[in-house]
C-alpha cells in the first residue's frame, strides 16, 4: 500500500472520529428529562388556570368551602417545588431569571390565595348574618309604632348590599353609601332599645363594603400575575433549545455519513488496486518461471542463507 493511500485513510478516519464526538455531544441532552420539564411547565399552566377559575367561582358564588381551591393550590405547590429543583442545576435551554420570576410569582400567588380565603370568609359571614339581624330587628320593632320607615330602609339596604357584593366594580354606589350613612344617623334618633340592632347592621354593612373591596382587589392581583405568559415563554425556550440540538445532530449525522462513504470508497478503491497489482505480479512471476524452465542452462536460486529456493529442469538433472 502506498503511503498516500494510508494517509488518506487515516485522515478520513480522523474526520469520522471528530464528527462522532460532536454528534454524541449534541445528543447529550436527556430527551426524557426534556419531556418531563416541558410537562412540568404544562402542568403549572393548567393548574394555575384551575386555581384562577376556582377563585372566580368562590368569589361570585360566595362559597366558603375552599376544598377544591386548597386541592389545586396543593398541586401547584408540588409543581413549585419541582421548579425550585430546576434552579439547582441550571439548564442551558432557559434563562435562570425567567425561572426565578415564575417561582416568585407562584410564591406571591400562594400568599394572596390565603388572603383571599380570609377576606372572602369575612364577607360571606357578614352576608350570612344579615337576614338574621334583619329578622331580629323586625321582631324588636313589632313592639314599637311608626317603624315602617326603618323596616323599609333596612330591607332596601340589605337588598343593595347583596347586589353590591356580587358586582366586580370597586366603585361604591352613592345611593348605597347614603343608605349606610342614613342607617348610622338613625341610631341616634330611635329608641335606645332599637339603636344597638341598627348599629350591628351598620357595622356588618361596612364590613361587607370593605371586605368586598379587598376580595376584588386580591382576585384582580391574582389574575394579573403573569404566570401563564411566563410558563408559555419558558416552554418556547425549551422547545427551541431542543429543536436546535436536533438540527445540529442532523448536520453532524449528514457529515458523518458523507465521510463514511468517502472512507469506504477510498478503502474499496485501494483494495481493488491492490488486487489488480497482486494479479499483475502473479502473472509476471508465471512468465518468469516459464522463461527459466525454457533456458538450456541449469539455474539454481537460493536465499540469503544459501538454502535452495528454485531449480529449473536442467539443474535438477545435473544434481
Amino acid at each position: 500500500m502506498k503511503p498516500i493511500h494510508l494517509k488518506t485513510i487515516l485522515i478520513a478516519s480522523g474526520f469520522i472520529v471528530v464528527t462522532c464526538v460532536l454528534f454524541l455531544n449534541s445528543k447529550s441532552t436527556n430527551l426524557q428529562q426534556f419531556r418531563q420539564e416541558i410537562q412540568l411547565l404544562r402542568d403549572v399552566r393548567l393548574i394555575n388556570a384551575l386555581v384562577n377559575q376556582e377563585l372566580l367561582t368562590i368569589r361570585y358564588q360566595l362559597f366558603t368551602n375552599f376544598d377544591s381551591l386548597s386541592e389545586y393550590t396543593s398541586k401547584l405547590k408540588s409543581k413549585h417545588r419541582s421548579l425550585i429543583e430546576l434552579t439547582a442545576s441550571p439548564h442551558q435551554a432557559i434563562e435562570t431569571g425567567k425561572l426565578n420570576n415564575l417561582i416568585q410569582y407562584l410564591n406571591d400567588k400562594f400568599h394572596m390565595a390565603d388572603d383571599f380565603k380570609t377576606a372572602n370568609a369575612l364577607l360571606k359571614n357578614s352576608l350570612t348574618v344579615f337576614p338574621n339581624l334583619n329578622s331580629d330587628l323586625q321582631l324588636k320593632l313589632a313592639n314599637f309604632d311608626n317603624t315602617e320607615l326603618i323596616i323599609s330602609h333596612v330591607d332596601s339596604l340589605l337588598r343593595d348590599i347583596y347586589l353590591y357584593s356580587l358586582t366586580n366594580d370597586d366603585h361604591v354606589d352613592d345611593q348605597l353609601l347614603e343608605k349606610v350613612e342614613t342607617l348610622e344617623s338613625l341610631q341616634f334618633s330611635v329608641d335606645p332599645e332599637i339603636a344597638p340592632y341598627l348599629h350591628v347592621i351598620y357595622k356588618h354593612a361596612k364590613t361587607v363594603i370593605d371586605n368586598r373591596r379587598e376580595v376584588n382587589s386580591v382576585v384582580s392581583e391574582l389574575l394579573d400575575l403573569p404566570i401563564e405568559s411566563l410558563t408559555y415563554n419558558l416552554q418556547k425556550d425549551y422547545t427551541s433549545h431542543n429543536e436546535n440540538i436536533m438540527e445540529q445532530s442532523n448536520i453532524y449525522r449528514i457529515i458523518l455519513f458523507i465521510l463514511s462513504v468517502m472512507l469506504l470508497s477510498t478503502t474499496a478503491y485501494i483494495l481493488i488496486k491492490l488486487k489488480r497489482k497482486t494479479h499483475e505480479l502473479e502473472h509476471e512471476k508465471n512468465r518468469a518461471l516459464v522463461t527459466l524452465h525454457s533456458i538450456g542452462d541449469g539455474i539454481i536460486t537460493t536465499d540469503a542463507n544459501g538454502i535452495v529456493q528454485y531449480l529449473n529442469p536442467i539443474a535438477e538433472q545435473l544434481t
